[in-house]
């Protein structure tokens, strides 16, 4: 009976953050020739084939790609030129609302009039396929995550965090919004320590915008991927 207080909360806290704690990121698939869309947070989820807005390669010449993605089973999959260094995505999932009981609804401003707040929840995914110096450049988007060298297992790696190409102080940089994280300094800088594996950076950006009729605030989770030997 004491354990059913635990499991409540626990309950409560899943099924509460569902807009704000899930991220996109790219896997090869069990065949080695294609790659899939990930969406999820502890466990991956299925979406619907519209919230996927953006998947684009980032060739070794510079050149951006658009992909061609095939949608099967709630999951885009996607094959990539041979020259691709990295991949750029961008996912919309919704506008969710915070109701007085702590739980998100997805809705807006018009319809969920009780809401304590509402959110737009923007998911930016920077897949590295190659590691080469490639990844150590602005890719001009409106929001970034830039690794300063090229990342090696056990050593601190520096990373830049942009907002319209200007640094932005006060980020929290780390494996994802469940662990620790480090705010970025004056200079934009946070550091991560790369680990064996695939390796998650994960950032929030945020943005008030009291005149939106359907949303009172944007969240944009930002996830750079890259797998180290």
């Amino acid at each position: 009976m004491k354990t059913m207080p635990k499991l409540t909360a626990l309950l409560t806290a899943v099924f509460a953050f569902p807009a704000v704690a899930h991220n996109v990121w790219l896997e090869k698939t069990a065949n080695g020739t294609e790659y899939v869309v990930k969406f999820g947070h502890k466990e991956t989820e299925t979406y619907a084939e519209h919230k996927l807005t953006k998947v684009t390669a980032v060739l070794k010449d510079d050149r951006q790609q658009p992909l061609k993605t095939v949608f099967n089973n709630g999951e885009a999959y996607v094959n990539l030129p041979t020259d691709t260094g990295l991949v750029l995505i961008d996912f919309n999932n919704g506008t969710w609302c915070k109701m007085p009981n702590g739980k998100y609804v997805e809705g807006s401003k018009a319809n969920t009039t009780n809401a304590i707040t509402c959110l737009a929840a923007q998911k930016i995914g920077k897949a590295v396929i190659k590691i080469d110096d490639n990844l150590l450049k602005s890719r001009h988007e409106r929001y970034e995550l830039i690794p300063q060298s090229l990342p090696k297992a056990g050593k601190p790696l520096a990373i830049l965090a942009l907002k319209n190409g200007k640094p932005v102080q006060g980020i929290g940089v780390g494996e994802g919004e469940d662990a620790p994280l480090q705010q970025t300094n004056e200079q934009g800088i946070a550091y991560y320590t790369p680990k064996a594996g695939l390796n998650k950076v994960w950032a929030e950006f945020t943005e008030d915008t009291p005149n939106n009729p359907d949303y009172h605030s944007v969240s944009i989770e930002y996830l750079l991927t890259f797998e180290l030997k």
